[in-house]
């Protein structure tokens, strides 16, 4: 399995990815075989890194000022679109996934996407709000909990 945290450790809480990755990776220990993979959120380069992986687990910030701050998610990959079609830097996750299969990259067997709600994601600093911190230990036990309930299916 590959758990691939997702965010820019210097924009405050856009770093919950690479965070809640971090720690669900170390509450699984012991449980099952994990790597971690910390990328900045560059749908392309994600792509790229999960293409042929049996189990992915995707961890992200998710803007939605309707939801609570700490609110954690489960998506669809095709949920994760871009705000417009203007250019590469613009893209989602789905659209990222497209192109690397019209490229020849073969899809992840098995991805699960985890949003973690936040508002600022573009703040300058490295720390999380103290809101989405205290909300850390449930987001990780939960996604821990769900990783190790659920059974891997065959992938490629």
């Amino acid at each position: 399995m590959l758990i691939v945290g997702l965010g820019n450790p210097y924009c405050g809480d856009d770093a919950v990815g690479l965070i809640v990755a971090r720690q669900v990776r170390q509450a699984l220990a012991g449980c099952a075989e994990a790597e971690l993979a910390e990328l900045p959120a560059a749908p392309f380069e994600v792509a790229e890194r999960i293409a042929g992986q049996r189990r992915v687990v995707l961890i992200d910030a998710l803007v939605d000022e309707h939801l609570p701050v700490g609110d954690l998610r489960r998506l669809q990959a095709s949920e994760c679109k871009g705000q417009t079609a203007m250019g590469m830097h613009t893209a989602g996750l789905a659209d990222a996934l497209e192109l690397g299969r019209l490229a020849g990259l073969a899809p992840p067997g098995q991805l699960t996407v985890y949003g973690i709600v936040i508002r600022q994601p573009l703040e300058f600093c490295e720390e999380l709000s103290p809101e989405l911190e205290a909300a850390l230990p449930e987001i990780v036990r939960r996604i821990a909990q769900e990783i190790s309930a659920e059974p891997e299916r065959a992938g490629p």
